[in-house]
C-alpha cells in the first residue's frame, strides 16, 4: 500500500472518530420548581416530564422538586396530586409545555385546588348537589356526571350538567326514580383537558309507597276504585271497620261459590295511573302486607302495566301463595320491573292486585298493603 492510500485511510478514520466524539456530548439540564395550592406549598405532588418514569419525581415537604438529566427542547410537564377529605378522594392536575434550553426553575407553580361535591337535599324524585368552586385561572367548565353504579368516571357516567361559569357550583337533578341509588362526580376542565376530578357523592332518593290508602282507613273512591273489583257473584268483598291489624279497617274477601272465575282483582285507581318516575327499569320493588286466611290456600298476583305500546308493556307480572293463618301474619316479596321500561318516554302505569281463593267458604283478610322500592 503506497503512502497516499494510507494517508486517505487514516484521514477517513479520524473523521469517524471525531464524529463519534461529538455525538457523545449531549445536553443535560435540571428542571426544578415549587408547587403551591391555596398559597401554601404542597408535598407529595407528582411531577413528570413527557410521561417518562425516569423523569418523574414527587415534591418534598416544602413543595420543591428537581428533575435531572433533561435534554434541551420543548417538554410537556404534568403535575398531579390526590387529595383526601371526609367526603372522599379527589384529584387535581395541570399540564403545560416548557422550552428547556438550560437549567430551568419553575418557581411557585399553582396546582388547582381540589373540588369536593356533596348532596345537600333529596326527595322522591330529585337530588340537590353542591361543590366548592375551582380557583384555577385557566378554568373553562364544570362537567357533572351521574350513574347508578359507583364505577363512575367521564367514560362510564352520563353527562347531566355543564357550566362555563366558575361561580356556578350547585345543581338539582330532577325526574329521578324513587328509592334508587345515584352516584355523582364533577370534573373541572381547561382548554387542554382535565384540571381535576371530585370525590364520588352518592345518595338514594326517598321511598314512595305506590299503594295509596293501603291501611284502608280512608274509604273513598279517590284511593280505591271499588267498581274495578272483578269478583262477580263468586266472591264477596267487604270493608271491615273493626278487625284491622293495627288500626280500625281491613279488607275481607270471601269465596262463596265453588265454580266460576278464580281471580278476584283489586284495582287501585290513583288518578288513573302511578306517578311518572315512581319506578324505573330493572328496579326491585317489595310488596308487603298483613293477612289472615281461613279455609285453605290463597294465591295472589302483582301487576304493573305501562301503556304506550300495542297491547301495553308489562313491568311486573308475578305471583305468590299464602298459607292458612288464624291470626295476622306478615308477608313480603320482592319483584323486579322490566328492563325494557323507559322513564324518558313516560307511559301511564297501572297497578293491580289479584287474589284467588280456590276453596269455597275461604276468607282472606288484608291490611297495611305497601309497595316500595328497595
Amino acid at each position: 500500500m503506497n503512502f497516499s492510500i494510507k494517508y486517505y485511510l487514516l484521514l477517513a478514520l479520524g473523521i469517524v472518530i471525531c464524529s463519534c466524539s461529538d455525538d457523545s456530548e449531549n445536553d443535560s439540564f435540571i428542571l426544578s420548581g415549587k408547587i403551591m395550592t391555596n398559597n401554601e406549598p404542597v408535598s407529595n405532588v407528582t411531577v413528570s416530564v413527557d410521561g417518562f418514569q425516569n423523569f418523574t419525581v414527587t415534591t418534598d415537604v416544602n413543595g420543591d422538586f428537581e428533575i435531572k438529566n433533561i435534554s434541551s427542547g420543548e417538554k410537556n410537564v404534568k403535575i398531579s396530586k390526590n387529595f383526601s377529605s371526609q367526603l372522599g378522594e379527589s384529584f387535581s392536575e395541570k399540564n403545560f409545555n416548557v422550552d428547556i434550553q438550560g437549567n430551568t426553575n419553575l418557581d411557585n407553580i399553582t396546582l388547582p385546588n381540589p373540588v369536593y361535591i356533596k348532596i345537600t337535599d333529596k326527595s322522591t324524585s330529585s337530588i340537590s348537589l353542591e361543590w366548592n368552586t375551582s380557583n384555577d385561572s385557566n378554568f373553562r367548565e364544570y362537567k357533572l356526571y351521574r350513574d347508578t353504579t359507583p364505577g363512575l368516571d367521564e367514560t362510564t357516567g352520563e353527562l347531566i350538567f355543564v357550566s362555563t361559569d366558575k361561580s356556578t357550583n350547585t345543581f338539582e337533578d330532577k325526574y329521578l326514580s324513587a328509592s334508587r341509588n345515584y352516584y355523582y362526580r364533577v370534573y373541572v376542565m381547561d382548554n387542554l383537558g382535565l384540571l381535576g376530578g371530585s370525590n364520588l357523592a352518592s345518595g338514594k332518593t326517598d321511598t314512595i309507597d305506590l299503594i295509596v290508602n293501603g291501611d284502608f282507613e280512608t274509604n273513598g273512591i279517590e284511593f280505591w276504585d271499588y267498581d274495578r273489583i272483578h269478583c262477580g257473584a263468586y266472591y264477596e268483598f267487604e270493608l271491615k271497620t273493626d278487625t284491622g291489624y293495627n288500626s280500625s279497617n281491613s279488607i275481607e274477601i270471601d269465596r262463596i261459590i265453588g265454580t266460576g272465575p278464580g281471580i278476584c282483582v283489586i284495582g287501585l285507581d290513583q288518578i288513573g295511573q302511578i306517578e311518572p318516575y315512581s319506578v324505573s327499569a330493572g328496579q326491585e320493588i317489595e310488596l308487603s302486607f298483613y293477612y289472615k286466611l281461613e279455609g285453605g290456600l290463597a294465591n295472589f298476583r302483582l301487576g304493573i302495566w305501562a301503556e304506550g305500546y300495542p297491547g301495553g308493556m308489562t313491568l311486573i307480572s308475578n305471583s305468590g301463595s299464602l298459607i292458612e293463618a288464624n291470626d295476622w301474619v306478615y308477608f313480603s316479596k320482592v319483584f323486579r320491573t322490566s328492563s325494557l321500561y323507559d322513564n324518558d318516554n313516560v307511559f301511564p302505569m297501572y297497578l293491580t292486585l289479584g287474589w284467588e281463593l280456590p276453596t269455597v267458604n275461604s276468607k282472606l283478610s288484608l291490611d297495611n298493603l305497601k309497595l316500595v322500592g328497595v
